[in-house]
């Protein structure tokens, strides 16, 4: 979490705590793939098709693509040098929305994108990563694409991890099926590898902490 607002983005905090906030506006910092974000998030009364038809024109743009059927709405505009997204998704109660703003500073140099924590299996390629703080040992979340079944992917991404020292702090049983995870440490470092089906492949989340701290902690 952010201490203070940064001075440098204004996204109309007023505005959105004017829809009807049902908690405070919470802020955060992250890079994905190695482009900054200041992101801002609220809980708003208010359905997300209702309250995009009333923040488009007055915020931003309802953004193409993004039909009133959509349970996510999401709006747009330029401000200046900074590029703003406003995203709605049905929130955690009945008749309410969880709203996020990102704003991304386009004058701001991008950082390199790190590796994934492990090698990866042979076709897999690298989705996005998502890294919450600007250090060499960031907490971060690693989104890979592989070919195959989850549970074959899972199992090749283990033996590498297993190569390269991740001892496993937990594994699913042998007849898990796909969705299954692994956890792991090493040193004071966390490891947590997701599989799913995607498509027909298997789609791999990394979670990795940072100085031991989980993501998110």
């Amino acid at each position: 979490m952010l201490t203070g607002r940064p001075s440098r983005v204004r996204v109309g905090v007023s505005l959105l705590l004017s829809l009807g906030a049902a908690a405070p506006v919470d802020a955060s910092r992250v890079w994905v793939n190695g482009v900054q974000f200041e992101i801002r998030s609220a809980v708003l009364a208010g359905d997300p098709v209702a309250l995009a038809r009333k923040l488009d024109g007055r915020w931003g743009a309802r953004q193409g693509g993004t039909s009133e059927q959509s349970s996510r709405q999401i709006l747009g505009r330029q401000r200046g040098p900074f590029h703003e997204t406003l995203t709605l998704l049905p929130g955690p109660r009945a008749g309410s929305s969880r709203l996020l703003v990102a704003v991304q500073d386009l004058r701001a140099p991008p950082l390199g994108i790190p590796a994934a924590p492990v090698p990866l299996p042979a076709a897999a390629r690298l989705v996005n990563v998502v890294q919450f703080d600007a250090s060499a040992n960031s907490a971060a979340v690693f989104t890979i694409d592989a070919p195959g079944t989850p549970d074959g992917a899972l199992r090749q991404l283990w033996r590498a991890a297993a190569a390269r020292g991740w001892q496993a702090a937990a594994t699913p049983p042998p007849t898990a099926q796909p969705g299954a995870a692994i956890w792991a440490r090493r040193g004071n470092r966390e490891l947590t590898i997701v599989a799913l089906p995607v498509a027909g492949r298997a789609r791999l989340v990394v979670l990795v902490g940072g100085d031991g701290k989980g993501v998110g902690r």
